[in-house]
């Protein structure tokens, strides 16, 4: 007589691994910035909006959303608002792995 255990154990396994694999990572995208938020996701701080007009047309076809504020006396390159800052920690990173570029998070 066969143990219940073994006819368990004869139960093809199955491997959930691979869907999990395959499903993409879709980040919570910003349809708007908000330069309200607590948290603002600045790419680049400059006293010339000039400068500030050069980085944004590098950036603008990646993160359309981008715009400049003048924060501070400054012209800033903001490409995310958000009032979590673990959540805008997460963009800031996100952007300096792909890009290279730095980046800071503003809290206001």
């Amino acid at each position: 007589m066969e143990n219940p255990k073994d006819e368990e154990d004869n139960e093809p396994e199955i491997d959930n691994q691979e869907s999990i694999e395959s499903e993409p990572i879709v980040e919570k995208s910003v349809t708007q910035l908000n330069l309200d938020a607590k948290y603002l996701v600045v790419i680049g701080s400059f006293g010339s909006k000039a400068n500030a007009s050069r980085l944004l047309d590098k950036v603008s076809q990646t993160y359309p959303d981008s715009e400049i504020s003048f924060i501070n006396g400054l012209n800033r390159v903001v490409i995310a608002s958000y009032d979590e800052e673990n959540a805008a920690e997460q963009k800031k990173s996100n952007y300096i792995s792909s890009t290279g570029g730095s980046a800071f998070v503003l809290a206001q």
